[in-house]
């Protein structure tokens, strides 16, 4: 059982060190740490050169899980993080590796990353968070700059971070992989999620840019999106509202999801491309690719197949009604949004624009149940 050299940390990692185990399943630590703010087993500040490989990273907590995301658990425990990869003031920690490692029972986020770059994530498994509760339980991984500032140029910039090959299982996770506060050129490649609670991938709507989303397979999240942009909620200094421009959404793969991708509050330049999402039945209000306030949102080469969900569209452009609790922020139609060489057959609906001005239609492939095509008085559509 670990301790610790003080309160809220088990094992401060330096610079060189290579902490590997016999194996993901001999080897394991398991910490006392439990409800203290800020706690992690494995940290590292502005640290360089480590790998982590091979064990399990688990906490003695025996409390009772919940799946309920609107309220913390009473009986969460565990410490905030498993492995904290942070800076201290400037100095960012860099270069370091996580390979083959399963993290459980921790209270907010597995693996946090702040702050920090070239830090690489592989052959991971992500699972059991003690609270899948609001503000910032329950995340698998969280790659985080600072809340409003874009710190580009500067030596603890959040950037060029990968993760990748790794395993994220509910129930027992609020989102599996998160990105946020300004983090930007950072790629998710090639994992699997299943059963989160909410978005399995969350650009958190805090100004994250240029993020890149490859290869990944998503499956039953009947909550909330399989890939979302931009986000409601939060408070100050960093609450939410629009993810940032650029951001690169492809050849990703989503079965059985409310929502397979989701654009929001006024996140700019989204490219949504060569994804396939399919087989979706038995959820409400469910779209394959739903864009509100997105401005120039781009939905190229997607594959939408086979979802019958009743009401159900392949895409689905309407108004959004921005965050009530915080002014209506976000507010707005889908403006300048091109959708063009889909293939949508063997849906409920086809492509529904509900609202939108500006909206390019191009070459797509309508094959449906119901209606291939639909549009609201007063959106406006260039049709080639």
């Amino acid at each position: 059982m670990l301790s610790g050299p003080d309160g809220s940390t088990n094992l401060m990692l330096k610079s060189g060190v290579n902490l590997r185990g016999e194996s993901r399943e001999g080897t394991v630590l398991k910490t006392s740490l439990n409800q203290v703010t800020g706690s992690a087993v494995l940290k590292a500040s502005a640290q360089h050169s480590i790998l982590v490989s091979n064990m399990t990273i688990t906490s003695a907590w025996s409390g009772s899980y919940t799946t309920d995301h609107q309220s913390n658990n009473p009986s969460a425990g565990g410490p905030d993080s498993m492995i904290h990869i942070a800076n201290y003031g400037e100095a960012p920690s860099y270069d370091i590796t996580i390979d083959g490692v399963i993290v459980e029972k921790f209270k907010r986020m597995a693996i946090r990353i702040e702050h920090s770059r070239d830090v690489v994530v592989k052959h991971a498994t992500f699972r059991n968070s003690t609270d899948l509760g609001p503000g910032g339980s329950g995340y698998g991984i969280s790659i985080q700059g600072t809340a409003k500032t874009d710190r580009l140029g500067f030596d603890n910039d959040t950037l060029w971070n990968v993760v990748e090959d790794s395993v994220f299982e509910g129930p027992y996770l609020r989102h599996g992989a998160l990105i946020q506060f300004v983090a930007h050129n950072n790629v998710l490649r090639g994992n699997t999620f299943s059963g989160t609670k909410l978005d399995a991938i969350d650009l958190h709507g805090e100004l994250e840019y240029l993020n890149e989303i490859s290869g990944n397979v998503i499956t039953d999240v009947l909550t909330g999106a399989g890939i979302g942009l931009g986000n409601t909620g939060g408070s100050a200094p960093s609450n939410h509202s629009k993810s940032g421009k650029g951001n690169y959404i492809h050849d990703n793969t989503i079965t059985n999801s409310r929502i397979g991708i989701s654009v929001t509050m006024g996140t700019p330049d989204t490219l949504i491309e060569d994804n396939l999402i399919e087989n979706t039945a038995m959820i409400a209000e469910a779209a394959g690719i739903k864009v509100l306030n997105g401005p120039g949102t781009v939905i190229r080469g997607n594959v939408i197949l086979n979802n019958t969900a009743s009401g159900y569209w392949g895409v689905r452009l309407e108004r959004d009604k921005g965050d009530a609790g915080a002014g209506n922020i976000g507010e707005g139609d889908p403006e300048n949004v091109w959708i063009e060489h889909n293939r949508i057959e063997g849906n409920t609906n086809g492509i529904g624009l509900f609202a939108g001005v500006g909206i390019l239609m191009k070459a797509n492939i309508l094959n449906n149940v119901n209606e291939d095509y639909y549009k609201a008085a007063g959106v406006t559509v260039t049709e080639q």
